[in-house]
């Protein structure tokens, strides 16, 4: 989700997902036969069974796994220990990737749970592959980070692996380092801290059901705003970091799929190894942005109030909504 930002030809492999990320990939337009290709030898669609869902779950430190037909990183926040001996209420705070390919089991599913969805996804993003839409449920389309410039017209259509192959070049072949400067960016930019603000009023004054927010692939954007929210709702550090690098675990499979496609594309094990990385969050990540927020705010806790507005006030009210005995 932070690959390109602000505006640099980086990858969007986040942004845009580990498997529309092939169509939707900065730097080029991508065969439509080798997205379908990489897609359907995932076992995208194939639902989960009850030993698999619990094994899923097992990787969780915290927080439950929600197995759908067509998303493959939505998890249920509800357990996780906050403040005051509480736990996060189950069905209420949801993080998630794409709902563009959720078919009607799922959106019945959803449905019975989801009172508002929060897209984070640029513009540009939504428009190429819109969310299905789930009746009586509010929509917000509220973009973490800006549109990128325009691309020239007329590209060559290029197989994903040589697209990846080409945002780690773009990376000087260090990505961890590249990505590290980008969290720390967003962190601190008055753009990206004023979606922010938009997504927890939507929260904050919602008092039935579930909030959904999602990116692409969930774990960048997504995992921005659930560390925000975990905090304030009182969660240790040290859950907030589990819960964040829980998408590496999550998309295990998924990473690896990626990497062995890359494979028609390159046989350099150093660049397999750093498009790996590319498909995962790092801890740190977290810890950049975590101190890139404290230096210039002197905590965390005075981030929370100064730069995003959640006062004593709103805390409360955000307990009051998300936390039980």
């Amino acid at each position: 989700d932070l690959h390109s930002f602000p505006t640099r030809r980086s990858s969007d492999l986040v942004g845009a997902g580990f498997f529309n990320m092939l169509i939707c990939l900065k730097g080029g337009r991508v065969s439509m036969m080798a997205a379908a290709e990489l897609r359907n030898g995932s076992g995208f669609n194939s639902m989960m069974t009850t030993t698999q869902m619990k094994q899923m779950d097992e990787r969780l430190p915290y927080g439950r796994y929600l197995s759908l037909n067509g998303t493959y990183n939505i998890r249920d926040l509800g357990g996780i220990p906050a403040a005051d001996g509480r736990k996060i209420a189950p069905g209420r705070l949801l993080r998630g990737d794409h709902l563009n390919w959720i078919d009607a089991e799922d959106a019945q599913k959803l449905g019975g749970i989801v009172h508002h969805v929060v897209d984070l996804r640029r513009p540009s993003e939504t428009a190429r592959q819109p969310d299905v839409i789930i009746p009586r449920v509010f929509y917000h389309r509220v973009p973490i980070l800006p549109d990128e410039r325009s691309k020239p017209a007329g590209q060559k259509q290029r197989e994903p692996g040589m697209l990846l192959v080409e945002q780690v070049q773009a990376m000087n072949l260090d990505v961890v380092r590249f990505q590290a400067a980008r969290y720390r960016q967003a962190a601190l930019n008055d753009g990206v801290m004023a979606q922010i603000r938009q997504v927890l009023a939507i929260i904050l004054e919602n008092k039935t059901g579930a909030v959904l927010w999602h990116c692409t692939a969930g774990k960048d954007r997504t995992g921005m705003i659930a560390a925000v929210v975990l905090l304030a709702l009182g969660v240790e550090m040290s859950v907030v970091l589990a819960d964040y690098l829980a998408s590496n675990a999550v998309l295990a499979e998924r990473i690896k799929s990626i990497v062995d496609f890359s494979r028609q594309a390159t046989d350099d094990p150093q660049m397999l190894a750093q498009i790996a990385l590319l498909c995962q969050v790092q801890q740190v990540y977290f810890e950049t942005a975590v101190a890139a927020v404290s230096e210039a705010y002197g905590s965390v806790d005075a981030y929370l109030t100064k730069a995003l507005g959640l006062d004593e006030a709103a805390r409360i009210r955000l307990r009051r909504h998300y936390l039980v005995d």
